[in-house]
C-alpha cells in the first residue's frame, strides 16, 4: 500500500480499495506526485475538503466532508465533479473554469447553493475556495478544495435578526392593529423564512383579515373573511390550530389554492403553518398567523420552533397592548383626579401665599415703628381684608370637603325666598352703580312653599353675583326670580366678557377656572362655582350655564317647590330665624376689585425723581401692588399696571430697569408677559423678576425656563425682595455697559471693513448673511436688502451659482473653511474672477456662529492662469499625438528618462538611458554641436536650450532630423541639476525642403 494513502479513516479505507484503473486517473502506481501529496493532506486534515482531478475533475474527498455529500456518499467518490454536484453544476462550473483554464484560484463567502443530497432541494451555504493543483510538469491538472459551511450560522443569524427586530419593533406598540401592521412589515423584511405571511383575527367563528405581506395577484388566501365552519380548506387548518392551540401545518397548498408568492426564492411553497395567537390567562386564540414554509427547508422541529417563537412575541405584545389600554382608562381616570388635585393645589397655594405674604408684610411695616398713623392704618386695613379672605378660603374648603364627605347636616326650612334674595342682592346694588354698571332686581313675588337652607342660600346667590361683577366691565347685571307650580327659577345675568363655548362644560367641575380672561382680577381657588353646584345639588335643584364670549352670560339656578323632594330628617317645619353673615365678606372682596384702578391712578399724580431707576410693578390684585409699591418707592420710581397687557402699554411708553410681575392675571399672565419682553429686540435685556406662589424646586426652573432673571416666592420679607431687585439692576447696568462695548468694538469692525480693499462678510448659523462691507456693494451695485441673506449669490455667475451654493452650504454644515473661486457680477454687468475664503466662527462655549470671510478680485490672475492651462493642454495633446517627443535628465547621474515618441526617433530598446547614451546616438558630424549647445545653456542666465540635429536610429539605422529644445534647472546653491526639453522630427520637411530646392537648382540650370 503507497505510504501516502495510508490512514485517512473512512474514506482512507475506500480510496484504498477502489479500482482507480478503471478511471481516467489510471493505477495508484502512476499519479504524479503532486496529486499524491494533496491527497495526504486531504485525509489528514479535519477539515472537510474534496480534490478534482484530470479534465472531468475525478472527486476524492475525505471523513470531514461526507456530511457535505450527505446522501451522496459514498456513491460520489471517484466520479466526475459534473456528475456528483449537477444540481449546483451552473454555480460552480464558472469557478472551476477559472481555476483549471486559467490556473488561478477563487474564494467565496457564505456562498448559497441549493443542493439535491437527500432526494429534495434544500438551502445551504458554504465558504470555500478552489486552488489549483499543478501536475509533475507544472500545468494545472487539478484542483483542491477546502469548505466550511455556513447553513446554521447563516439561518440562525437570519432568524435570530427577526426576532430582535420583531420584538424591538413590537415593544412601543400601542393598539392591535399597530402591533399587526409592524408584524407584518418585519416579517416581509425576511423573505427567505417568510414567503408570505398574514393575520387574521378570530371573532364570533370567522376568521377576519387584518394584515398581510404582498401576495401580489395570489388572492385566494385573503378573503376578507373566512366562515370557519365552511368547507375552505384553510378553514379546517385554522380549527385545528385553534382547537390544539398548537402550530398545524397545511400541506399541499399548490394543490388548494395554486400559486402563492415566493418570497427571496424562484418556487413559491407548497406548505403553510398556522400559528394560534394565544394570550397569556386566556384560553380562546385572539388570532392566528399563516405563514409560508421555506420551500428549500425541512419543516422541521427548530424550523417550527422558530415559528413558535414569532407567536409568542406577537401574543405577548397583544396582550401588552391590551393591558396598557386598561392601564391607560385607569390612568386617565387617576389624571383626571390628579388634574384636579394640581389644579387646586396650584390656585390655593396662590390663593393662600397672596394674602399672607400682604399680611405679614402689613405686620413688618408696623413692627417697624417708623411709618405715620395713617400709613399704620392702611396697613392694618390691609390685613384685616387678608385675614377675612383667608376665612372665606378656609371655610369654603372646608364647606366643601364636608360635602364630599357627606357630613353637611342641611336644615331646609319654609323660606320667603323673594323677600331673602332680594335683601341679598341689594347688598350688591351700590358697589354695582358706583361701578357704571346697571344693577336690576326683578324678583316675583313667590306664592309656592319654597324650602331652603338659607345659608347655603346666601351662598349661592352672592357666589353668583359676585362671579358676575368680577367679569362685567360695563353694561350691566340683573337677577331674576320666578316660580311656577313644580320649580323655583332664579337667573344671574350680565353683559360682560362671556364664555369660551370649549369651556362651558367644565364651567362647575371641581377647581376648573377659565385662563386668560380680562376680569378685574385673575385671584380665585376655581371652587365657587364647583360649590354652588354641590349646594344647588343638595337641594334637589341644578343650574346650567348659556354665554356668548363677549356678549356676557346667564347661569340658571332651578329648584323643585315643596319640601317631598327632601330628606324628611332634615326639613324645619317653621322659617328660621337667619341673618345674612357672609354678604361684608364677597361686597369687601368685590370692593376691593373695583378700587384696583383707583390705586395705579395715583401713577399719574406722582412725582419721579429722574436720577432713580423706574421699576414697573405688575400684578391684579391691588394691596399687592400698593404693599410692593410701599416697599421700593423710597429708592425707585414705581409705575403699576394690573396685568401684562396693560404692563406692555407702559413699556411701550418709557423704558424701564426692571420689571416685578405676578405670574397668574388675568388678560396676559406673568409668562407671556416676560416672553413679550424677552422676544422684543428693545426690551430683551430687561431684568424681570415674577413673583410665585409655587415653591419648590420644579416651579422656580419653570419660572427661568420662561425667560425671567430671578423668581421670588410668596410669602417673602421686604429685605429679600430689596436685594433681589437691587442685585438684578446692578446685573443689568453691567450688561448694558458690555453691550455698548460690544457694540462698540463692533462698529470699529465695520469701520476697518467698509474701508479694505476687500470685500468681508459674515454669515449666521443657519447661513443667512448677515453682514456684507461696503466694497461688495461698490463692486457689485447689489443693495442690502437685495445682497444680504442668500442674495449674494445671485450675483455669481449662473454657471458658478450652483457650485459655490454647494460648497458654501457644505462649509456650514460641517462647521469648517470654506473656499470657492468664482466670477462675480460687476456693477457695469460684466464679470471678473473672485476668490471667496472664510472661516468657522464659534463663541466661547463653543457653539457654532456662523462664518466670516472676504472676497479678493483675482480676476488677472486666473485669466494668466486659463491662458497656460490652455498653451499646456494643446502641448499636451501635441506629445499625446506623437508630433512632439519630450525628455529630462537628471544630471548628477546622468541618467535620461524619455517619452515613447522620443525613444522612437532614437530607436532605443533599453530602459535605461543615459546622456552618453543620446549623444551617441546623433549622428558624428552633429555630436561636437550638441555637447557645445549644452554647455552654452548651462552658462546662459535663463538656461535655455536650442540646436538641430541628426539622429541615427539605433533600431533601423535610418537617420532622421530632429528639432530640440530645452531648459536647464538650478538648485538652491546655483548648480545644474535637472535639464527638461523636447524633440521635433522634420525629417520629412527638410527631405521636402531638400527635393524643392534641387528641382530650383535644376530648372535654373536648364
Amino acid at each position: 500500500m503507497p505510504e501516502f494513502l495510508q490512514g485517512g479513516g473512512e474514506m482512507g479505507q475506500r480510496i484504498r480499495e477502489f479500482n482507480w484503473s478503471k478511471t481516467s486517473l489510471g493505477p495508484v502506481e502512476t499519479w504524479p506526485h503532486s496529486l499524491r501529496t494533496c491527497i495526504r493532506i486531504m485525509l489528514d486534515s479535519r477539515q472537510p475538503i474534496w480534490i478534482g482531478w484530470g479534465k472531468d475533475l475525478i472527486k476524492f474527498y475525505n471523513d470531514p466532508y461526507k456530511t457535505i455529500v450527505g446522501g451522496k456518499h459514498p456513491w460520489a467518490l471517484g466520479r466526475p465533479a459534473s456528475e456528483v454536484w449537477k444540481d449546483i453544476w451552473t454555480d460552480i462550473e464558472p469557478m472551476l473554469h477559472q481555476v483549471m483554464h486559467d490556473g488561478r484560484g477563487t474564494y467565496v463567502e457564505s456562498q448559497l447553493l441549493i443542493m439535491e443530497r437527500y432526494g429534495y432541494p434544500e438551502e445551504t451555504y458554504y465558504t470555500f475556495s478552489y486552488t489549483p493543483i499543478p501536475d509533475d510538469e507544472g500545468k494545472t491538472a487539478g484542483m483542491f478544495c477546502a469548505n466550511t459551511e455556513d447553513t446554521d450560522r447563516i439561518t440562525s443569524e437570519r432568524q435570530l435578526r427577526t426576532l430582535t427586530q420583531l420584538g424591538k419593533t413590537l415593544t412601543d406598540s400601542k393598539t392591535g392593529a399597530e402591533i399587526i401592521e409592524k408584524t407584518i412589515s418585519t416579517l416581509q423584511g425576511n423573505p427567505h423564512d417568510f414567503p408570505f405571511a398574514l393575520f387574521r383575527q378570530i371573532h364570533h367563528h370567522k376568521a377576519i383579515l387584518k394584515g398581510h405581506t404582498d401576495f401580489g395577484d395570489s388572492r385566494k388566501l385573503l378573503p376578507d373573511e373566512i366562515d370557519l365552519e365552511s368547507d375552505n380548506p384553510l378553514a379546517a387548518a385554522i380549527k385545528t390550530a385553534l382547537g390544539t392551540g398548537l402550530p398545524h401545518m397545511f400541506e399541499t397548498l399548490k394543490t388548494h389554492v395554486g400559486a402563492l408568492p415566493a418570497g427571496a426564492w424562484h418556487v413559491s411553497p407548497d406548505k403553510a403553518i398556522v400559528l394560534p395567537i394565544v394570550l397569556t390567562g386566556k384560553q380562546d386564540a385572539y388570532g392566528v398567523m399563516v405563514v409560508g414554509i421555506n420551500p428549500f427547508r425541512p419543516a422541521d422541529e427548530k424550523y417550527i420552533s422558530f415559528f413558535s417563537l414569532v407567536a409568542d412575541l406577537i401574543a405577548t405584545s397583544f396582550a401588552d397592548v391590551f393591558a396598557y389600554e386598561e392601564e391607560r382608562k385607569r390612568a386617565e381616570a387617576l389624571a383626571e383626579i390628579d388634574k384636579a388635585k394640581t389644579a387646586f393645589f396650584t390656585n390655593i397655594s396662590h390663593e393662600f401665599r397672596t394674602p399672607l405674604t400682604l399680611m405679614l408684610g402689613s405686620l413688618e411695616e408696623i413692627m417697624e415703628h417708623k411709618k405715620k398713623e395713617e400709613d399704620q392704618a392702611v396697613a392694618i386695613e390691609t390685613t384685616h381684608r387678608n385675614a377675612l379672605r383667608l376665612l372665606r378660603l378656609v371655610n369654603n374648603l372646608l364647606d366643601f370637603s364636608r360635602i364630599e364627605a357627606g357630613k353637611v347636616k342641611a336644615s331646609f326650612s319654609p323660606t320667603p325666598i323673594s323677600a331673602f334674595t332680594a335683601e341679598l342682592a341689594s347688598n350688591f346694588e351700590q358697589l354695582i352703580e358706583n361701578a357704571g354698571l346697571d344693577f336690576e332686581i326683578k324678583i316675583d313675588q313667590v306664592t309656592q312653599p319654597v324650602y331652603v337652607d338659607k345659608e347655603m342660600w346666601e351662598k349661592i346667590v352672592l357666589n353668583l353675583l359676585s362671579n358676575a361683577f368680577k367679569f362685567t366691565m360695563q353694561g350691566s347685571i340683573a337677577i331674576l326670580l320666578h316660580a311656577d307650580d313644580t320649580n323655583l327659577t332664579m337667573e344671574v345675568r350680565d353683559t360682560g366678557l362671556g364664555i369660551p363655548d370649549e369651556e362651558l362644560p367644565k364651567m362647575f367641575q371641581r377647581f376648573h377656572r377659565v385662563h386668560n380672561v380680562s376680569g378685574r382680577t385673575y385671584e380665585g381657588t376655581g371652587i365657587g362655582l364647583s360649590l354652588v353646584s354641590e349646594l344647588i345639588d343638595l337641594h334637589g335643584g341644578d343650574i346650567s350655564v348659556t354665554s356668548k364670549l363677549g356678549k356676557g352670560s346667564s347661569f340658571i339656578v332651578t329648584i323643585p317647590v315643596g319640601k317631598e323632594h327632601l330628606p324628611y330628617s332634615q326639613i324645619a317645619e317653621y322659617d328660621t330665624t337667619y341673618s345674612a353673615t357672609h354678604a361684608d365678606v364677597f361686597i369687601d372682596e368685590a370692593e376691593n376689585l373695583f378700587n384696583n384702578d383707583q390705586v395705579d391712578s395715583k401713577d399719574s399724580e406722582r412725582t419721579y425723581n429722574p436720577a432713580l431707576p423706574f421699576i414697573l410693578i405688575v400684578d391684579d390684585n391691588a394691596d399687592m401692588r400698593r404693599h410692593l409699591t410701599t416697599l421700593l418707592q423710597s429708592e425707585y420710581n414705581i409705575v403699576t399696571a394690573k396685568n401684562g397687557s396693560e404692563a406692555l402699554s407702559k413699556i411701550k411708553a418709557q423704558p424701564f430697569s426692571l420689571i416685578l410681575s405676578d405670574i397668574m392675571m388675568p388678560v396676559m399672565d406673568g409668562t407671556e408677559l416676560v416672553k413679550a419682553v424677552k422676544n422684543n429686540e428693545q426690551t430683551a435685556n430687561t431684568p424681570i423678576i415674577l413673583l410665585s406662589a409655587r415653591a419648590g424646586e420644579e416651579a422656580k426652573i419653570e419660572g427661568y425656563n420662561t425667560g425671567a432673571d430671578d423668581y421670588l416666592v410668596k410669602p417673602f420679607s421686604a429685605k429679600e425682595l430689596k436685594a433681589r431687585v437691587r442685585s438684578q439692576i446692578n446685573l443689568a447696568t453691567k450688561r448694558l455697559t458690555a453691550l455698548k462695548k460690544i457694540e462698540e468694538s463692533e462698529a470699529y469692525f465695520r469701520r476697518l471693513a467698509d474701508n479694505a480693499p476687500v470685500t468681508i462678510w459674515i454669515t449666521e448659523e443657519n447661513g443667512y448673511c448677515s453682514y456684507l462691507s461696503k466694497s461688495w456693494y461698490e463692486t457689485t451695485g447689489q443693495e442690502k436688502e437685495e445682497a444680504l441673506g442668500f442674495g449674494w449669490l445671485q450675483a455669481t455667475h449662473p454657471e458658478d451659482i450652483e457650485r459655490t451654493t454647494a460648497i458654501f452650504a457644505d462649509a456650514n454644515t460641517r462647521q469648517t473653511f470654506f473656499h470657492a473661486l468664482y466670477r462675480l457680477r460687476q456693477k457695469d454687468g460684466t464679470y471678473r474672477w473672485s476668490i471667496d475664503r472664510g472661516m468657522p466662527r464659534f463663541d466661547d462655549t463653543g457653539k457654532y456662529l456662523g462664518i466670516i470671510g472676504a472676497v479678493v478680485d483675482v480676476h488677472e490672475q486666473r485669466m494668466a492662469e486659463l491662458a497656460l492651462e490652455e498653451s499646456q493642454e494643446m502641448q499636451r495633446l501635441a506629445v499625446e499625438s506623437g508630433v512632439i517627443g519630450t525628455w529630462g535628465c537628471d544630471l548628477t547621474t546622468e541618467i535620461v528618462e524619455m517619452s515613447e515618441t522620443t525613444r522612437d526617433i532614437f530607436g532605443f530598446s533599453t530602459l535605461l538611458v543615459t546622456l552618453t547614451d543620446v549623444i551617441n546616438g546623433i549622428a558624428d558630424y552633429d555630436q561636437e554641436k550638441t555637447r557645445k549647445a549644452i554647455e552654452a545653456a548651462i552658462r546662459h542666465p535663463k538656461g535655455t536650450y536650442q540646436t538641430e540635429y541628426d539622429v541615427v536610429n539605433g533600431t533601423d539605422g535610418i537617420i532622421r532630423s530632429v528639432i530640440a529644445n530645452g531648459k536647464i534647472f538650478l538648485d538652491k546653491d546655483g548648480v545644474p541639476v535637472k535639464f527638461f526639453g523636447t524633440c521635433l522630427d522634420v525629417t520629412k520637411q527638410k527631405r521636402t525642403n531638400e527635393y524643392l530646392e534641387a528641382e530650383v537648382k535644376t530648372r535654373t540650370a536648364e
